[in-house]
């Protein structure tokens, strides 16, 4: 199976862009927040070797906006959940070469060019 590498930088720059739109400092009990017990987690690899990774929590129905914790940061953040659904609810499927296009440009090889990559759970 083929990885369709337009798809791919897609997703990866939208994830690069996401901001918070609000901050809950050191929350004492995550699980508050469904960091403990996660919809999905997003693990960024940095050409540098650093890693981190985005834990994502419960939706906030009230505001619209999902839970997000980073790795290494004690605090936790909303994010819109618009961006969640759409950007990060992707399975292989979603991001293979579509055999029925035949002007997508495809990969199966890792992009040496890119500062990052990403793994979903």
């Amino acid at each position: 199976m083929q990885i369709d590498a337009d798809k791919m930088k897609t997703m990866l720059s939208s994830l690069g862009s996401m901001t918070a739109d609000s901050t809950v400092e050191n929350p004492e009990d995550v699980s508050e927040y469904g960091i403990d017990q996660p919809t999905q987690q997003v693990t960024l690899n940095f050409s540098d070797g650093s890693e981190r990774t985005l834990t994502f929590g419960t939706e906030n129905e009230i505001v619209g906006g999902t839970y997000v914790q980073v790795s290494g940061d004690d605090n936790v953040y909303l994010v819109g959940s618009s961006y969640v659904n759409t950007t990060l609810n992707k399975g292989v499927d979603d991001l293979k070469v579509d055999d029925t296009d035949d002007t997508t440009s495809s990969s199966s090889e890792t992009d040496t060019s890119s500062d990052t990559s990403a793994t979903t759970e």
